[in-house]
């Protein structure tokens, strides 16, 4: 089994089954279980808030009991000078974890994807990722990993990533199949 590493929010947002799609400038030939990681640093909290207070990202994300109970003691969306480092752990508590298993089942250009899978690109699923054709830092082509979710990890497992696909250590690969297991009997 293989691991990616996705910041915040969009990590969580593939463990609530929002996101099916995620977006790369580099293509792999891998198929099959992918542990989704939710990076232990990213974005700015400043960044990380702006982008979770846009329309579709919040209100999939007011699905996230975390999220949610946070946004709800603000009572109204907070505010860029409102926000602390607590804050943005208590939305996302699972940073440096990884949350959830999903299924690689197929690669596809960005700019094909609306055409040859057309049940998958809501609005939201646009919205959560990058489907340029081309990146505009790198001047590659962009892909996007079509997925099907398997399960949400119950008790996320902790786990130190780095960029790209990572290969999972068997420690790890064993500790996800006994969560698996348990939640499928």
């Amino acid at each position: 089994m293989n691991l990616i590493s996705l910041h915040e929010p969009w990590a969580t947002l593939m463990m609530l089954k929002f996101k099916r799609v995620e977006t790369r400038d580099w293509w792999t030939n891998y198929r099959g279980p992918l542990a989704i990681h939710a990076s232990k640093h990213g974005m700015s909290l400043e960044a990380t808030l702006e982008v979770c207070l846009q329309t579709p990202f919040y209100n999939a994300l007011m699905n996230y009991p975390p999220f949610r109970e946070r946004m709800i003691h603000y009572r109204i969306a907070p505010q860029p000078g409102d926000v602390d480092k607590r804050v943005m752990k208590f939305c996302f508590p699972n940073r440096g974890k990884i949350v959830a298993v999903v299924d690689v089942k197929a690669m596809c250009p960005t700019s094909a994807i609306a055409a040859k899978h057309p049940t998958i690109m809501t609005a939201a699923e646009l919205a959560f990722g990058n489907y340029d054709p081309i990146d505009k830092t790198t001047g590659k082509p962009r892909h996007g990993w079509i997925t099907e979710f398997m399960f949400e990890v119950p008790e996320p497992v902790t786990f130190t990533s780095k960029q790209g696909l990572v290969h999972l250590p068997e420690d790890t690969h064993a500790e996800l199949t006994r969560q698996w297991r348990a939640t499928n009997l």
